[in-house]
């Protein structure tokens, strides 16, 4: 097999978040990267995992076959095994790519949308974008603040346009690899438990121990 995918974005599902994912920041992306490929990108966000479809072992075939990753660093991103295990696969082929050299190839692109004080210090060596301010629930493309998240797009694609260009050659042996792990994660979540990540420490969320009280 080769690559599939130009680009896998790795983000925290959320009823509200899904949408500004695969509605707004996906297809800005999608239209600057074309400009700077030349080609219609290949840009895999969950979605496209087909019914019926065995979830598990296809988000390891997309994740092993895409040529960078896009993170997107939420307030809830490292409270998620999965969103963290798709950091650490893919910072480990980084690692593996740059041998020889002082720092990682730059397969990872971190963009912040929230405070990250969760960030793993072997992460945090990759300078991110800043998209905090676009991060909008039901943001509207007919305002200005969208004008200014599309222009911060189109500063953001060269980079990621560049980390392509530098994927490493194609293992066949990934796809077998971040299978399994993503089983072992199944498999664990299923008795309540976490599998840790091996590139980084995980610095997870501490879950409140008393429910939040709203007032009014």
């Amino acid at each position: 097999m080769t690559y599939q995918h130009d680009v896998f974005i790795s983000y925290r599902r959320q009823e509200l978040w899904t949408p500004w994912t695969r509605d707004h920041f996906k297809k800005l992306l999608k239209a600057y990267l074309q400009q700077e490929l030349q080609i219609e990108p290949d840009i895999f966000v969950d979605e496209r995992i087909q019914v019926g479809a065995d979830w598990i072992n296809a988000l390891g075939e997309h994740l092993a076959t895409s040529k960078v990753m896009v993170a997107i660093f939420s307030g809830d991103y490292f409270a998620s095994d999965w969103c963290l295990h798709e950091l650490d696969l893919m910072l480990a082929r980084a690692q593996q790519a740059a041998t020889g050299k002082p720092n990682y190839q730059p397969l990872v692109i971190p963009v912040v949308v929230h405070d990250g004080q969760f960030i793993p210090e072997i992460a945090k060596r990759i300078q991110p974008a800043d998209m905090a301010k676009f991060r909008v629930a039901f943001i509207n493309e007919a305002t200005a603040d969208y004008q200014e998240f599309s222009k911060a797009m189109g500063q953001l694609a060269p980079a990621i346009a560049s980390a392509i260009s530098k994927a490493p050659v194609f293992q066949d042996e990934w796809i077998a690899q971040y299978q399994e792990r993503f089983d072992q994660l199944y498999q664990a979540s299923l008795n309540n438990q976490h599998v840790e990540p091996l590139q980084f420490v995980a610095k997870r969320p501490t879950p409140p121990t008393v429910s939040p009280k709203l007032t009014f």
